[in-house]
């Protein structure tokens, strides 16, 4: 979808930085962003840590 539209913004629900790899983060969404000429938003959230 991002390769193939113009004017569609892409973004994430929340994206839970605890539960996921950062720098695989990083890369997944350095990828996207590059095919879809910058239309990525990205929501990012830190939950799931205990207390």
């Amino acid at each position: 979808m991002a390769a193939r539209t113009d004017k569609l913004l892409l973004t994430t629900a929340t994206t839970l930085v605890t539960t996921n790899d950062p720098v695989r983060l990083a890369e997944e969404y350095a990828y996207l962003q590059h095919l879809s000429d910058g239309r990525v938003d990205l929501m990012m959230g830190r939950g799931n840590t205990g207390p």
